[in-house]
């Protein structure tokens, strides 16, 4: 098995395949794989961020819009020497618009984060869940 060694050159080439104009490598700015559940009293979005780090997601409410950043460095020394590099930085954001129209309690939003999946929960208000009424059989 023969290695090759790491040439900067195709550090460009990578770089314009993960770019807008050629969206294979998943560079670009709503790439992340994205989930969104609903259930009864709460959607829930799970977003599949590998790699970042818990310091380097945010997520945001303002006005009607939900904002989720996630911006991931992999660092390494200037003395590394490289026989391929892959991993790169990367810098993730997606805006959800409307939160007004699916009647979210914006106060009552939390997140988590584990194994590389990020878990955002919305609850729904009250009068937008729905309604059980009994029946009585005479």
């Amino acid at each position: 098995m023969t290695l090759k060694t790491y040439d900067p050159v195709f550090n460009n080439l990578a770089d314009f395949i993960g770019s807008k104009w050629f969206n294979f490598a998943g560079n670009h700015v709503d790439a992340f794989p994205m989930d969104i559940i609903e259930r009864s009293t709460e959607y829930e979005i799970k977003v599949a961020v590998p790699g970042a780090e818990k310091d380097g997601i945010i997520v945001e409410v303002e006005g009607d819009e939900l904002q989720i950043v996630v911006e991931g460095n992999v660092a390494s020394s200037e003395d590394t020497k490289y026989i391929y590099k892959g991993l790169q930085t990367f810098n993730y954001k997606r805006k959800i618009n409307g939160l007004a129209k699916y009647n979210i309690v914006v106060e009552g939003i939390k997140s988590t984060y584990r194994n590389g999946i990020l878990s955002i929960v919305l609850p729904k208000a009250e009068q937008a869940q729905p309604k059980s009424i009994s029946v009585q059989v005479e």
